[in-house]
């Protein structure tokens, strides 16, 4: 899978300096665009987000508890949860650099006060925050001894309770996240390897590797033992894997990988490496 016609760098260029208005035309509320501590245009904190914008649309976000900071097309993602690609897009034509479609119409603005993170969410994070993320801890589960895999790899250990898991089994919790580092759930997988997800994937993913290396190889695969072997036996960190969560989310993961990276390629492994 190759790069995109125009990616987040040649984007970026033209839109720097720029950003209040593109912002703004695409549905953000200028109220919100200083930089002062306010109310998030996305999750709705009260006194938690900033814009300092340095030309790239630079924001900080603490409203969740959870920090999540970026440039311009990254607020996009938080505010109106759109893909990497999808906010790509909508900055490409409202720069007038994608001339095969019409200009976005400006999104929805969110309501002032958004509603508090669901049950599962929030049992989501709770179990994250809680878990054990170093190597021993997660690399002694029976699932990873039993996949070969004795390291971290982006993944803790902690007590869950699901209908599929089982109640207070111990589990290797899986961080799933945007591609801007928001946490939206974790995938639970017993000692037996039964998994269960809480919270809402979206387009939620697992990066695991140097993403600083674009000559290295990028895969996305669907589970995180395959993705972690790729990444840390087979390339020794020198690679990127990402975890997609299930066979029938990675064509739309590679996607926004390669639209929000831009790596020379992205290949789809479908079966273990």
């Amino acid at each position: 899978m190759t790069a995109p016609a125009f990616t987040f760098a040649s984007v970026g260029d033209r839109a720097r300096g720029r950003w209040p208005e593109i912002l703004a035309g695409l549905g953000i509320d200028p109220a919100a665009l200083r930089n002062r501590h306010g109310p998030c245009p996305g999750c709705g904190g009260r006194d938690r987000f900033r814009f300092d914008d340095r030309e790239i649309g630079r924001f900080y976000c603490n409203g969740g508890g959870e920090p999540v900071s970026g440039d311009g097309f990254a607020l996009l993602q938080h505010v109106f949860d759109w893909t990497a690609s999808e906010a790509l897009q909508a900055v490409a034509q409202s720069l007038g650099m994608d001339s095969t479609h019409p200009p976005p119409k400006p999104a929805p603005r969110p309501p002032t006060k958004a509603p508090g993170p669901s049950r599962l969410a929030a049992y989501a994070r709770e179990t994250w925050l809680a878990a054990r993320k170093d190597d021993a801890a997660v690399g002694s589960h029976p699932y990873a001894r039993r996949k070969g895999v004795p390291w971290a790899a982006g993944a803790g250990r902690a007590r869950a309770s699901g209908r599929i898991i089982g109640r207070d089994s111990d589990c290797l919790i899986v961080p799933i996240r945007t591609l801007v580092g928001k946490l939206l759930a974790v995938q639970a997988i017993n000692p037996d390897g039964a998994k269960q997800t809480f919270g809402s994937m979206g387009d939620g993913c697992l990066v695991l590797g140097n993403t600083l290396d674009a000559r290295a190889p990028w895969i996305v695969a669907e589970g995180w033992a395959d993705c972690a072997s790729f990444c840390f036996h087979l390339h020794r960190g020198n690679a990127v894997a990402v975890v997609a969560f299930g066979a029938s989310r990675l064509q739309k993961v590679a996607e926004a990988v390669a639209a929000h990276y831009a790596p020379p390629r992205v290949t789809i492994m479908e079966d273990a490496p």
